[in-house]
């Protein structure tokens, strides 16, 4: 009957054999069945005391097999409407007040009809008020807990009027004072309960978003946001790999901005860190999606490029060059204009990620060399 939490964070799960048919797919829907099974079973259970009551003679057997069914028809009603989605079109997918009042209701009924056995039918609706604890607002519970009231005040007096000697109106008095008195409570112990929960919900959600905010801190760079030389280590280890069980290509690019350290120089670090973050930021977003821009170190950047051979993995290197060429860095009262140069490779069989890395470096040696603001693949 329990709805689920707003922030459940749950997944489909495959199943086979008798679940597949019994619960759904849908992650959501499969937990409403489930909750639903479990008050099922309570039913079944329920069913069960009021067999037991027709066996010993306190109550009529007419009565016992005509409650069983109109029960365990209720349950057996709830449980589809659940499973096969039907309940989604509703505001409370889970029915969970329609299920209360639905076995309130039969509780009450029950109540009138098991003579000296009848009190355990007040237990019976503890475990009902239960199921909605957790589900329903502080202001539903006692609504749904006046409608019990009102439910067992009815089923002990027409007990108390038709069998006097079997249900004294005194007992019945004592019976409604312990109900009316429990009730509250119930509302009570719902409301902390709730609170827990949702305390509980805020340190998980709290709890989340600092794991989250760590894992950025370790494998991003502070200043650019990108991918920092540790997450690039791993990153690279892991498509060389993927390159040797697959045979897929793999390209990689050296990028360094030229003449950075003169802009430190000339507009102090502040404009250099904000040179850093413009090639993050605007010249950052012309990589494919698939391939991955990191900052190496100071005014260097390591750009992997899966899947693709090394003239193609020039040109998006060149489309980056240009980018770059054509953007005004405004910094204060300055506009600066920057260049890159850069040194493409491709993987070769067997070789280590030191070794690529060493051969682009060479290639970006090169491409300075050549009087920067230069791509060079070899």
């Amino acid at each position: 009957m329990d709805s689920l939490p707003p922030s459940s964070p749950l997944k489909p799960t495959h199943r086979s054999g008798w679940a597949a048919w019994l619960l759904p797919q849908d992650a959501k829907r499969r937990l409403r069945t489930e909750q639903t099974a479990v008050a099922g079973l309570f039913s079944i259970a329920s069913i069960g005391f009021l067999q037991y009551a027709g066996w010993a003679g306190y109550a009529s057997l007419l009565v016992v097999q005509l409650w069983s069914l109109v029960t365990l028809g209720g349950s057996v009603g709830f449980f589809l409407a659940i499973r096969s989605g039907w309940s989604e079109r509703l505001k409370d997918p889970s029915l969970t007040i329609a299920q209360m009042v639905y076995a309130i209701s039969a509780c009450a009924m029950a109540y009138m009809h098991t003579g000296p056995v009848r009190g355990a039918l007040v237990t019976l609706l503890m475990v009902v008020m239960m199921f909605g604890m957790f589900a329903l607002s502080t202001r539903k519970v006692l609504a749904v807990g006046l409608f019990a009231l009102t439910m067992f005040a009815l089923a002990m007096t027409v007990s108390a009027y038709r069998q006097p000697q079997v249900a004294p109106a005194a007992v019945e008095w004592g019976h409604f004072i312990m109900l009316a008195l429990a009730m509250p409570a119930v509302a009570v112990l719902a409301e902390r309960l709730k609170r827990l929960r949702r305390r509980l919900q805020d340190q998980k959600r709290e709890l989340r978003q600092a794991l989250d905010e760590i894992h950025q801190m370790a494998t991003h760079d502070s200043l650019t946001g990108l991918m920092n030389r540790r997450c690039l280590d791993e990153l690279l280890d892991k498509e060389i790999r993927r390159s040797a069980r697959s045979g897929a290509r793999l390209c990689l690019a050296l990028i360094d901005l030229d003449h950075f350290k003169r802009i430190n120089d000339q507009h102090g670090h502040a404009c250099g860190d904000e040179v850093l973050r413009a090639f993050a930021r605007d010249v950052g977003q012309k990589v494919r999606i698939t391939d991955a821009l990191g900052r190496w170190g100071g005014e260097e950047f390591v750009l992997l490029m899966p899947d693709v051979d090394l003239p193609r993995a020039r040109a998006g290197a060149e489309r980056l060059r240009r980018e770059l060429e054509q953007l005004a860095i405004v910094h204060g009262t300055s506009t600066i204009h920057v260049t890159l140069s850069a040194g493409v490779v491709e993987l070769q069989d067997g070789e280590a990620a030191e070794a690529l890395i060493n051969r682009a470096d060479q290639a970006l040696y090169e491409a300075k060399s050549r009087g920067r603001n230069t791509v060079l693949a070899r």
